[in-house]
């Protein structure tokens, strides 16, 4: 090998060497200097983190609670609508009744009335006939305001009207009854979104209640590393100083070939190198 590149080899081994030794040794007092810090900085990271999960966990939990509170609150408003939705059920059959009284049973039941108080009064006006003719003989027998056969007929005469307002209450009932039918519709679709909405709310809360558990499993996760990690910290300085000084090693034997290279020899090679007899060799390679 030409001996100028043996030489720019050698200085730059040598360079290499020194700038590695001085890399390795700074490296050594560096992690020991620091470690104190980092420890700190990574325990104050692992401290906000546990705050942090400790937080979320609250309002997690907080948010469970307003979600049970809320799920219960629309149970009990289910309960009230699906009440209400039956006591329409329950009414509809009623107004049925009434439709048919007044539609029916009530004109049936006047119009017997009005011809019983027709006959009434027809033999009312004969009595009357009969106790006017006596009142020849006493002005005082019967003398009314108003004789029987008339009040009878003003009675039923008053009765006439009854038929065509049973007809509009029975149209009116009719109206309600549809109305009603239309609201208990509605009040069970209400029924039934309420219940969709409490699937939801359901869903949701066990949801909560997943993350939950994984923020306690991370919470016991960090207070573990908490306390181990001053451990981990040595630990990785440990690895770090014996990984430098096996650099220093190595970057003594790169500095040794510099050398070498260069044609200066070290003392274990003087030595090995001397005659038998102790004297030194005539020729030396000198830098």
């Amino acid at each position: 090998m030409n001996k100028t590149l043996k030489r720019v080899i050698g200085i730059t081994l040598i360079l290499a060497a020194i700038g590695g030794l001085i890399f390795s040794v700074f490296g050594v007092i560096a992690t020991w200097s620091l470690k104190p810090q980092v420890t700190e900085t990574l325990m104050n990271g692992v401290a906000l983190a546990n705050s942090t999960l400790e937080t979320t966990s609250q309002g997690l939990d907080l948010a469970r609670v307003s979600l049970e509170i809320a799920i219960s609150s629309i149970n009990t408003l289910n309960k009230t609508v699906e009440a209400t939705a039956a006591a329409f059920e329950t009414t509809s059959p009623m107004l049925d009744s009434i439709i048919t009284l007044a539609q029916e049973d009530l004109p049936i039941s006047i119009t017997g009335a009005q011809n019983a108080l027709d006959s009434a009064g027809q033999s009312a006006e004969i009595i009357d006939s009969v106790l006017s003719a006596l009142t020849i003989f006493n002005r005082n027998l019967y003398n009314p305001e108003v004789p029987m056969h008339v009040a009878l007929q003003q009675v039923s005469d008053s009765l006439d009207n009854l038929p065509e307002t049973f007809a509009i209450m029975e149209t009116s009932m009719r109206n309600a009854k549809g109305n009603m039918e239309t609201i208990q519709t509605e009040i069970s679709q209400i029924a039934t979104d309420i219940e969709n909405i409490t699937s939801s709310l359901e869903e949701f809360d066990k949801v909560i209640s997943q993350y939950l558990d994984l923020v306690e499993d991370l919470q016991k996760k960090f207070s573990k590393l908490e306390n181990n990690l001053p451990a981990y910290v040595n630990l990785t300085a440990v690895v770090i100083t014996i990984f430098l000084l096996w650099m220093i090693v190595a970057q003594l034997g790169l500095f040794t070939q510099g050398l070498d290279l260069l044609g200066i020899k070290t003392v274990e090679q003087t030595t090995s190198e001397e005659e038998p007899d102790g004297s030194t060799p005539t020729k030396q390679n000198e830098l």
